[in-house]
């Protein structure tokens, strides 16, 4: 393992391959390790983990499993370690032998490394080499890694110590080695060597020959001497006993054979020969005490063999729970903590290794057999296993079943050879280690890790396998298996409890590798497990039943090992060896075949001798088995060489379509000229027909594979270059032929090189080629077309085209690309710039042009013209910014100086937006003045209004200052204020009309509802008045005012005709129309309504736009009822619309409202005449006439009816007087005196109504008040009040008590009062009182005011009030009938007060009027709308209430003025009895 020289750490090896297979891949071991096995021979391990979900149960008996575990010593594991304690154990026994104690020496407070130091004089050539040399410096401070210090002088005391303690060790070493035993020649060493506080020798034990040195730990090794440190002594067996007779010839030195000088002899104390001290060499300088020994008996004690390093078992079997339990306990106590990382325990445990101090201990249960123990994967079904884990029974994963699989050739060798075929189970904890070992006959071996801690390995390949160098690592987690490569080295430890499995096998590969195990194992002399030529003979036997690779496999070793034995037999025919027999060395057992010089396993022969004849020999070491003649020798066979071919052919059949397949591939693969290749469909059919018929994924197949699959990729990519061209043609955007990569010359050229060194000839490789000089002739054209003075631009487009063709990635492209854009860019600029007036360059085409000058590259012609353009450009922006400026300039600038700035750049061949529309600015202005001068003094009819607006609106959109838009302006200001004069004076306030729907006639009468009034009153009154008229109404009339052939037409007569027309309809249609649908509202007729004059159609007061007190009219003498409908303008009176007209004189313009006013003027002095012309006729005269005396009459006898009966009765004897109606001239003086009121006879017909009918609603269209228009109205009320001739219409509407049956009765009434009959007929109070007693239950609770009288005297009117409590019935039907203006408040009290008013009879509640029953008192009450006004109080028509024998009601007038009453405002015509009427 490599560890850091300058700090002795461990460096972890790089990480081994991890192989995580599919499912796919996952189905068959042997065919996944074949695919992967280049990378496992690369590096000799590799991981693999199983697909997810692949997780075999653990089969072993917990409790049975037992085994006797080996005792590991970390520390002599490491070969470096183990090779320095041995030197040390030798070292200290030289010293020993010779009765010195050896004290290793400190330098610089540390122990001396004697065996580095050793080591390191050895590599520096010896001590002679580094001492002449001067080396002792380089040795101390680079390689011993001391510090300079010129005080101590390292280098000195390394020298001193190495001559003292190694030297002597060095020259014994070297005399042994090169077997110098020369008598005499010894060593002379001192008494002390130095100190002995190295620690590398105060704990030193070695299982090594000869004895062993135990020292206790901190012990000193001391001399054996009884003096310490004082003067030499001889040794004991040195003191010979001087009495003895042979004294004298033990005293002679062996070296220079004399007696003399006795005091330096020394004796051996093994041979008890004697040597002068100094005829040793090297010398001892003195007598040593205790034991001595001559060179030659050190030299026989150094000679004795060392053990075999091993290691050895346990005394104490364990289970697995117990050596758990061991397990866990050591590691938690020799790091002292929970948890360690895995990178700490393998530093650790490479640092144990190195450790000579230090020696930890472990346990390792390796080796336990799987047959016997069991394999920790299920091999059978028991109650334990699931259904779902069955499977891992045949799973060819399980470790049972690869060594048999069907493509391992394992299963072909007889015997379960345990640890090979059969499982061997490895039980470890932590620092538990398997040294560096390769396989048995080189196989390969798989390993699963069943659960536990990891498995730390190293592996060294087999290419590497002699140096042990290139070594990987992994770690082997839980669930993951090892497989190590045939010959590589591996070894690892386990970082804790573990439990593991392992085996080996063969795959078809493996064979040549199997013979060369066996070749090896014969050179070392090594017992083979099986014989590998019963192996290859029996798999060729069954050749039929074998796996095609492993039949091509074993076919070519079947020839390896026939031709050899052929050999053999043949050079044993020659040694004379002529007899012979067959054997069946398979029923022999291995140790009876086993060859007795290289210890292999014999099959197909061997030699025996009778001499020896249980010895057997190989027949390649045949001569080594004796020296008798070959007659005595005899050769055991177990096939003839007859037999063999048979043996061949069995498995030919099978292999030879594949050798066919073998030698048309390697042909292919062969054949060096390209015209002479196969073609890229033949190689690919072979590729085909290896995959169709399954044949060994070999090496060939492999580079069959490869070379198709190259081809494949050159055969797209040459038709990719041949079809560019038509690509390029299909693709004429450049994006789209730079889709894909364009292959450059260069490419080009390596394609061809590459197309060249395939195996096959690619189809197409001609037009390759063909391009590739296209390309090169391209090339040089364009270095001669870019070097001409002046460039040929047509020349550089057609080469430039002619690159584009090609498709190819040509440098020259770009400057012939930029040469182009050059040339191109200056013809753009003169064909821009050459251009007519109708067509010139803009500013942004001028900036384009000179923005892509700048882009071009430099060149004097691009700067020359960008230049020009560049001045163009600042003079066109120039210009530009003062049109702009002028444009948006306020004040605006004058025409003159518009047309000056014009003139000024009408030399600047460019167009400028701003400058363009400044010219058309000024066309726009002098025609917008021609224009205006014709609308200011016209010569025919002036200026429509539309028209001026529209100069209006042009002039604010030119940007130059006109004159005449002020005077324009003055005659618009003009109409808007005639037009605001005449809304104030025709259009009403808060009106949705505007003035054309005034003053035009109206084109529809149907009425509004109040959703669609109340949606028109959210627009201001400014939107109302002033609406488009193509929202108007009347926008049909007023699109043809202005035009020449509406007067000519009659368009306006017309639509006025159709307006009366209408009208006529629609009165018709309200005066017949059912009670339910009268007003517009569709609810019931309830509360106070009235009928319009116009229109005749009853509304609420509630559904109109007037308010409570009633509609209100400009007139002061007679007030005309209109719905909100009808009522569309103020109605001015005439004298107004001339002063209208009179002011439109004055205004230059025609506009819709003056032509308006004008035919409204027409039309209303046309119905002027018609009126005048009525009021001539006679019928109209004597009713009015008639009418006029009866007012008078009324009015004479107001107050006085009971002198008015008296005077009536006197009237009978006296004539009537002459005059026809009193006047206040005739009135009597006298009391006594009353005139005679004459009433003409006289009565309207049917045809003058009609026809006051239709002129007063003529009258009420034309939206202008005249006098005879009220003249008129008045005389038709007065006329329909009368009844005359029919007439009447129907009187107003009255609302309901709040009872059914009191509709019921008042709907008659309203039925019968729309007849001709005077007399109304009603319910007495009584009446109403017992009806509606009738109608409820008699629990309600009713209070009724007694009458009361006046202050006068007379007796007032009856007022009901009626209060209703919640008990007696549901206050909702009274909801209903609450006549209240405002909407009823849905009083929720205990009891509900009601009250009815005098005049309408109408009920309300008292909380939805404000007041209570307390308040009120026994006054009247009257509602808001009965109650009367002061100027209408003395003519208020006043009847009382009495009762008619059938219920009804009936009215007696009290007065009978002829002078018609309001009530708030609203005229009203009390109807007049029979009486009256007389």
């Amino acid at each position: 393992m490599d560890f850091d020289d300058s700090s002795d750490q461990f460096v972890r090896p790089p990480e081994a391959p991890v192989f995580t297979p599919t499912a796919a891949e996952f189905v068959n071991p042997v065919d996944f390790i074949s695919k992967i096995r280049p990378t496992i021979e690369k590096t000799g391990i590799c991981k693999i983990r199983p697909p997810q979900g692949w997780t075999p149960p653990f089969a072993v008996n917990v409790e049975s499993f037992k085994f006797v575990p080996r005792v590991q010593k970390i520390n002599e594991l490491e070969a470096t370690t183990r090779v320095k304690l041995i030197f040390l154990h030798k070292l200290f026994k030289f010293w020993e032998l010779q009765g010195v104690v050896l004290r290793v020496p400190t330098v610089n407070r540390k122990p001396l490394d004697i065996h580095k130091l050793y080591k390191i004089v050895v590599e520096e050539g010896g001590y002679d080499k580094v001492t002449s040399g001067d080396k002792w410096t380089h040795i101390a401070n680079t390689r011993m890694g001391l510090p300079v210090n010129a005080s101590k002088c390292y280098p000195s005391v390394i020298k001193s110590h190495y001559e003292k303690i190694l030297l002597p060790y060095d020259m014994f070493e070297s005399r042994t080695r090169h077997a110098q035993s020369v008598p005499g020649e010894s060593l002379t060493v001192k008494e002390e060597v130095g100190d002995s506080t190295n620690p590398e020798v105060t704990k030193p034990q070695f299982h090594t020959a000869g004895k062993n040195i135990a020292v206790s730990s901190g012990a000193k090794i001391e001399e054996k001497t009884t003096g310490g440190m004082g003067p030499p002594t001889l040794p004991r067996r040195a003191m010979r006993d001087r009495s003895k007779a042979s004294y004298l010839e033990s005293e002679i030195c062996r070296i220079c054979s004399k007696t003399d000088n006795e005091s330096d002899i020394l004796s051996c104390t093994n041979c008890d020969e004697s040597y002068h001290r100094y005829c040793l060499v090297p010398r001892v300088s003195r007598i040593l005490r205790g034991d001595w020994r001559c060179p030659q008996c050190v030299a026989k004690e150094y000679k004795k063999p060392t053990e075999v390093f091993g290691f050895e078992q346990s005394n104490t079997p364990y289970t697995l729970a117990e050596f758990g339990i061991a397990a866990d306990k050591f590691k938690q106590s020799y790091f002292n903590k929970a948890s360690v990382s895995y990178i700490d325990v393998e530093k650790e445990f490479w640092r144990l290794t190195r450790s000579i101090n230090e020696s930890v201990t472990v346990l390792y249960g390796a080796d336990v057999h799987a047959l016997t123990n069991g394999s920790g994967f299920p091999t059978e079904p028991n109650d334990d296993l699931s259904c779902e884990d069955e499977k891992y029974i045949t799973s060819p994963w399980n470790l049972n079943n690869l060594a048999v699989n069907e493509r391992s050739v394992l299963r072909y060798v007889s015997g379960d050879v345990s640890g090979m075929k059969v499982p061997w189970c490895y039980v470890g904890m932590c620092f538990s280690s398997f040294c560096w070992h390769i396989e048995d006959h080189w196989s390969y071996s798989i390993n699963y890790n069943h659960w536990g801690e990891p498995k730390t390995w190293y592996g060294v390949p087999s290419s590497h396998a002699e140096q042990l160098e290139m070594v990987v690592r992994t770690d082997q987690c839980a669930g993951e298996f090892i497989v190590t490569a045939p010959r590589a080295f591996h070894a690892g430890f386990n970082q804790g409890y573990n439990f593991a499995e392992a085996v080996n096998f063969c795959p078809a590969d493996w064979l040549p590798m199997g013979r060369a195990s066996v070749h090896n194992y014969k050179q070392v002399k090594r017992f083979c497990v099986f014989s590998h030529e019963e192996l290859i003979c029996k798999m060729a036997a069954d050749a039929d039943n074998l796996d095609l690779t492993i039949a091509v496999e074993t076919h070519k070793e079947l020839l390896a090992i026939v031709d050899q034995e052929r050999k053999s037999r043949k050079k044993l025919l020659e040694h004379g060896v002529k007899n012979a027999e067959r054997k069946a060395f398979e029923l022999l057992p291995d140790d009876e075949r086993q060859c007795h010089y290289c210890k292999t396993t014999c099959f197909l022969s061997a030699i025996t001798c009778k001499c020896e004849p249980d010895k057997t020999m190989c027949i390649e070491h045949a001569l080594e088995l004796c020296a008798c003649p070959g007659d005595r020798k005899c050769l055991r066979y177990r096939y003839t060489l007859d037999e063999f071919p048979a043996l061949i052919r069995n498995l030919g059949s099978r292999v030879e379509a594949y050798q066919k397949w073998v030698r048309d591939s390697r042909a292919a693969f062969n054949t060096t000229k390209l015209k002479d290749r196969v073609s890229f469909n033949v190689l690919r059919q072979l590729f085909l027909e290896a995959k169709e018929k399954d044949y060994p994924d070999n090496n060939l197949f492999r580079s069959l594979q490869r070379a198709v699959k190259d081809a494949e990729k050159y055969v797209g990519l040459v038709k990719e270059v041949v079809n560019r061209k038509a690509r390029s043609r299909r693709h004429t955007d450049p994006a789209m032929r730079s889709a894909a990569r364009r292959l450059s010359i260069a490419d080009l050229k390596k394609l061809c090189s590459e197309l060249a060194a395939l195996a096959c000839n690619i189809k197409d490789y001609g037009l390759v080629e063909e391009l590739l000089k296209k390309g090169m002739q391209f090339q040089t054209d364009v270095h001669e077309a870019l070097s001409l003075e002046p460039r040929e631009r047509e020349k550089l487009v057609k080469l430039h085209e002619v690159g584009l063709s090609l498709d190819l990635d040509l440098s020259e492209m770009g400057d012939l690309e930029q040469a182009v854009e050059q040339t191109k860019w200056i013809k753009d600029v003169e064909e821009s710039m050459a251009v007519d007036e109708d067509d010139l360059i803009t500013i942004d085409e001028l900036i384009i042009l000179v923005r892509r000058g700048h882009e071009l590259p430099v060149h004097p012609d691009v700067d020359k013209v960008v230049t020009e353009l560049e001045e163009l450009l600042r003079l066109s922006q120039s210009w530009e910014e003062k049109a702009s400026i002028c444009l948006q300039a306020s004040p605006k600038h004058t025409l003159s100086t518009i047309e000056a700035i014009i003139t000024e750049c009408k030399d600047v061949n460019v167009y400028m937006p701003n400058m363009e529309s400044l010219k058309e600015s000024v066309e726009r202005s002098l025609e917008w003045k021609l224009k205006a001068e014709q609308a200011l003094n016209p010569s025919h009819l002036h200026p429509t209004l539309d028209s001026l607006h529209s100069l209006v609106a042009k002039a604010k959109t030119l940007p130059i200052k006109l004159d005449l838009v002020n005077n324009v302006n003055s005659i618009i200001q003009k109409v808007d204020e005639w037009k605001s004069e005449a809304v104030s004076h025709f259009v009403r306030k808060e009106s949705t009309d505007s003035l054309l729907d005034v003053l035009l006639p109206r084109q529809t009468s149907k009425p509004l509802t109040p959703r669609k009034k109340q949606q028109m009153k959210k627009a201001s009154r400014q939107q109302r008045l002033l609406k488009n008229r193509e929202k108007d109404n009347s926008s049909v009339m007023a699109d043809r005012l202005l035009d020449s052939k509406f007067a000519t037409e009659n368009v306006y007569e017309k639509f006025a005709s159709q307006e009366v027309e209408s009208m006529k309809l629609e009165r018709l249609s309200n005066q017949t129309a059912d009670s339910s649908k009268l007003c517009h509202c569709g609810i019931n007729p309830t509360g106070s309504m009235f009928q319009c004059d116009l229109c005749q159609r009853w509304l609420h007061y509630s559904c109109s736009d007037f308010s409570s007190n009633g509609p209100t009219s400009k007139s002061e003498t007679i007030k005309i009822l209109l719905c909100s409908n009808c009522a569309r303008s103020n109605r001015p009176k005439l004298d107004v619309i001339h002063r209208i007209l009179i002011s439109l004189q004055k205004i230059p313009a025609r506009f819709e409202e003056a032509e308006a006013v004008q035919y409204l003027t027409e039309r209303v002095i046309n119905w002027q005449q018609k009126a005048l012309m009525l009021m001539e006729q006679t019928d109209y005269r004597q009713l009015n006439k008639k009418f006029s005396v009866i007012k008078a009459k009324n009015s004479f006898w107001k107050g006085k009816e009971a002198e008015q009966e008296e005077y009536e009765k006197h009237l009978e004897t006296k004539p009537l007087p002459d005059h026809d109606y009193i006047s206040p001239q005739n009135i009597p003086s006298k009391k006594t005196d009353y005139p005679v009121f004459d009433i003409p006879d006289v009565e309207p017909t049917k045809e003058f109504c009609q026809k006051l009918e239709m002129i007063l609603v003529e009258g009420l269209l034309v939206e202008v008040t005249v006098p005879e228009s009220e003249h008129l109205h008045s005389f038709y009320k007065t006329l329909s009040e009368y009844n005359l001739n029919g007439l009447q219409p129907p009187p107003p509407l009255k609302a309901k008590p709040p009872r059914k049956q009191v509709l019921s009765l008042r709907d008659e009434n309203i039925k019968s009062a729309s007849n001709s009959s005077v007399s109304i007929n009603k319910p007495t109070q009584e009446a109403v009182i017992s009806s509606t007693t009738s109608s409820h239950k008699e629990t309600k609770s009713r209070r009724r005011k007694g009458d009361r009288k006046n202050s006068t005297g007379q007796k007032k009117k009856k007022r009901i009030v009626i209060e209703i409590t919640e008990e007696e019935e549901d206050w909702g039907e009274y909801d209903e009938n609450c006549a209240a203006v405002d909407g009823c408040l849905l009083p929720d009290e205990e009891s509900i007060s009601w009250v009815q008013c005098e005049r309408c009879k109408q009920w309300f509640h008292f909380a939805c009027i404000g007041m209570t029953p307390k308040e009120l008192g026994n006054g009247d009450y009257f509602c808001v709308l009965c109650q009367p006004s002061d100027s209408d109080k003395g003519d208020l028509v006043i009847g009382e209430l009495d009762s008619k024998s059938d219920g009804g009601l009936s009215i007696k007038t009290v007065d009978d003025p002829l002078k018609c009453s309001t009530e708030d405002g609203i005229l009203v015509f009390p109807p007049l009895s029979n009486d009256a009427m007389s």
